[in-house]
């Protein structure tokens, strides 16, 4: 193979998972630890976790409440140590939250307030049925789905560079070991666990196309997922707006949200998004949000399947503008 060649394996990682809004089962609790803590420390510690880019953050409580019962179900004696260790696994921050990084000691200590005053609430849950929604640990890992094998070459035409793009028939088998895909699975995971907000638009999705050279300098790795952010924001906006928005106001206001971030190639896939939440709000509006929440997760997957994977399969050759001579 040529300097100017590399080997390109395409993966398609559809690992956008839509948190719920609804947890009725931890009204109660909340609302007593509320009364103990304060509406002050819950502003903090929800600000904490925005700090370290956590997805979380906006159910802080949920998810420390979620995770406390996790500790009562595995755990015969609990004390803040066990229960501050599943909490940083349960968030991956294993690497972050270490003992000497100074930026970690006020969350430190208001994960401490959070567990003093929750040791001393009489839990009144059948724990053996509780479905937990928020915890990393309860949700099921995507699978990397193979896309495509390609030979990516530079070249020039009419004083332009560009990557050409053009399917291979190597074996992927004979590229990519099982070991070095789950390796590289558990990667993805985590870094899906925080925002990435570099946006490509691929098809009908905006995504995040994540790039790794595991063996060599002639071989990629590229690995296509939903744009996490990008999708939390106009879910957001959706959920604010309600359902009389107009296609208009909806673009408008992820738009916003976006800030510099946005561009106008984000144009189609916003209106593509609206249209899919309209049609999912009408048929499951009626049942709660959660349900709506659900059945738009199944058809982001149903189109992505479509738009992504299927597509791939009529691959033969793509340019890509490098750069201007």
């Amino acid at each position: 193979m040529a300097n100017s060649e590399k080997l390109v394996v395409y993966y398609s990682c559809f690992n956008y998972e839509i948190d719920p809004v609804e947890f009725p089962q931890l009204h109660g609790i909340k609302q007593t630890l509320l009364m103990n803590l304060g509406e002050e420390w819950k502003e903090a510690f929800q600000r904490e976790l925005e700090f370290m880019n956590i997805r979380q953050s906006n159910h802080c409580m949920e998810f420390a409440i979620e995770v406390y019962i996790r500790c009562l179900k595995q755990v015969m004696c609990l004390d803040y140590s066990i229960f501050k260790q599943i909490f940083i696994e349960e968030l991956n921050l294993k690497t972050i939250w270490i003992e000497n990084n100074k930026d970690c000691h006020y969350l430190d200590s208001l994960l401490n307030a959070f567990f003093n005053t929750i040791v001393n609430i009489q839990i009144e849950l059948d724990l053996s049925n509780y479905e937990f929604k928020l915890l990393s640990s309860a949700k099921h890992l995507s699978q990397l789905q193979p896309l495509v094998v390609a030979q990516e070459v530079v070249e020039t035409f009419a004083s332009k560079v560009y990557k050409v793009l053009r399917r291979a028939s190597f074996p992927l088998e004979a590229i990519i070991r099982p070991e070095s895909l789950e390796s590289l699975s558990r990667y993805i995971q985590s870094l899906s666990n925080k925002v990435l907000s570099t946006f490509q638009v691929t098809s009908q999705f905006v995504t995040n196309i994540v790039e790794v050279n595991p063996f060599n300098q002639d071989i990629k790795i590229r690995v296509i997922q939903p744009a996490r952010d990008f999708y939390d924001k106009a879910i957001d906006v959706w959920m604010s707006l309600g359902d009389h928005m107009t296609p208009t106001s909806f673009v408008l206001c992820v738009k916003q949200r976006l800030g510099p971030v946005w561009t106008e190639k984000l144009l189609n896939p916003s209106l593509h998004f609206y249209e899919i939440a309209s049609e999912e709000w009408l048929k499951s509006k009626e049942y709660g949000v959660d349900c709506f929440m659900r059945s738009l997760q199944a058809r982001l997957w149903e189109v992505w399947r479509q738009s992504i994977v299927e597509t791939s399969k009529n691959f033969q050759e793509h340019m890509i503008p490098k750069t201007i001579i």
